[in-house]
């Protein structure tokens, strides 16, 4: 009697101890897709503020852009209301313009604000250039950080995995020793 009893015993801890092992290994996966799901989480909130961050870039460099045009628009109005007030000026005073040293200065004129124009429209194009590659490395950040975030989610599961078939081996061994013990 005493030998079927310590058997009960020994069967009915046998049970608690797997019960116990399956809470431990389903508080293993909870955590672990816990985890993993905050992780993604955060991944995907800093990759939105990473495309955000993106498209603020290109509307500054777009900006920047149309600001230069503007401005070199206006220099060119500039430089027409000069060389009309130069025109006057020589012609009121009889000089002629076909040629000679008005024609030199109206060119020489003509010639340096061209290149403000050129050196203010490049502004606003390298300006434009720069702002577009800050907003692809921008993008690459967004889709790295989500990439990392994935890998390492994957990481942690298979570590709670890896965590669920020690459990599951320790539950097995556990039971061949009871067995083990019961039939000594």
């Amino acid at each position: 009697m005493g030998d079927v009893f310590s058997g009960i015993v020994q069967g009915v801890g046998m049970i608690f101890d797997y019960l116990g092992s399956e809470a431990e290994k389903d508080a293993a996966e909870d955590y672990a897709d816990a985890q993993a799901a905050e992780l993604e989480r955060v991944a995907r909130a800093n990759a939105e503020i990473s495309y955000i961050d993106a498209k603020t870039a290109v509307r500054l460099g777009q900006q920047q852009n149309f600001e230069a045009n503007a401005k070199a628009g206006l220099k060119y109005n500039v430089l027409q209301r000069l060389l009309s007030t130069q025109r006057t000026s020589y012609g009121k005073s009889g000089v002629s313009l076909q040629e000679g040293s008005p024609v030199d200065v109206m060119e020489e004129t003509t010639k340096a604000a061209a290149q403000d124009i050129m050196n203010i429209k490049y502004g606003g194009k390298t300006a434009q250039a720069k702002a577009n590659s800050l907003a692809r490395r921008y993008v690459k950040l967004a889709e790295h950080g989500l990439r990392d975030a994935a890998a390492q989610a994957a990481l942690i599961q298979g570590a709670a995995n890896d965590t669920v078939d020690a459990i599951t081996w320790n539950q097995w061994s556990n039971i061949a020793d009871n067995l083990y013990e019961w039939n000594k």
